[in-house]
C-alpha cells in the first residue's frame, strides 16, 4: 500500500533527467537554514542601506541648494525669519524621509537603493518645479514678505476675495 503524504525520495546519483540529489532534512534543519537564509538577507540590507545612505547624504547638500535657490528668488525681503522657518521645514521632511526609509530599508520592504534616495528625489522635484515657478517671474520683486505667502495659498485655497489691484 503506498502512502500518499510520504515525502518522495530523493533522486539517485546516477539519475540524469532530475540532477543531483539531495537529501532530506529534518524540518528542523530546514528552518534552520530558512532563519540563516533570512538573516542574512537582513544583514545584507542593513549594510546596503548605510552604503546608500553615504551617497545620498552627499548629494543632499545640492537638493538643499536647489531647494533654496527658489525660497530665496521668491520671497527676497522675508529676512531671516522665512530663511530659518524654511530651513527647518524642509530639513524636518528629509530628515523623516531617510529616517523612514532606513527602517524600510532594514527590514527589506523597501530596496536599499530606493529607501535612501526617495528623499533626494522628492526633494529634486519639488526644487525643480520651484524654480520653474521663479524662472516665470523673472526679474520681479512682487512678494518677499511671509504675509503675502499667506494671501497667495488663502486666494488659491477660496477662502480670500481677489484683491482688484
Amino acid at each position: 500500500m503506498v502512502d500518499d503524504h510520504a515525502l518522495p525520495r530523493p533522486a539517485r546519483e546516477d539519475d540524469s533527467t532530475t540532477g543531483p540529489s539531495i537529501p532530506l532534512t529534518s524540518w528542523v534543519e530546514v528552518s534552520s537554514l530558512l532563519e540563516e537564509a533570512r538573516s542574512s538577507q537582513r544583514q545584507y540590507n542593513m549594510y546596503m542601506v548605510e552604503v546608500h545612505k553615504k551617497w545620498a547624504l552627499s548629494l543632499s547638500c545640492l537638493v538643499f541648494v536647489m531647494v533654496a535657490i527658489p525660497l530665496a528668488l521668491r520671497f527676497p525681503r522675508s529676512g531671516m525669519g522665512l530663511v530659518i522657518g524654511g530651513a527647518v521645514i524642509v530639513f524636518t521632511i528629509y530628515y523623516i524621509g531617510l529616517t523612514a526609509g532606513e527602517g524600510l530599508g532594514d527590514r527589506g520592504i523597501l530596496s536599499p537603493f530606493w529607501a535612501m534616495w526617495t528623499p533626494n528625489v522628492v526633494m529634486s522635484i519639488f526644487a525643480i518645479a520651484g524654480l520653474m515657478v521663479v524662472r516665470r517671474s523673472a526679474g520681479t520683486t512682487r512678494g518677499g514678505e511671509l504675509s503675502d505667502l499667506v494671501t497667495n495659498l488663502m486666494i488659491r485655497l477660496g477662502r480670500a476675495p481677489r484683491s482688484s489691484a
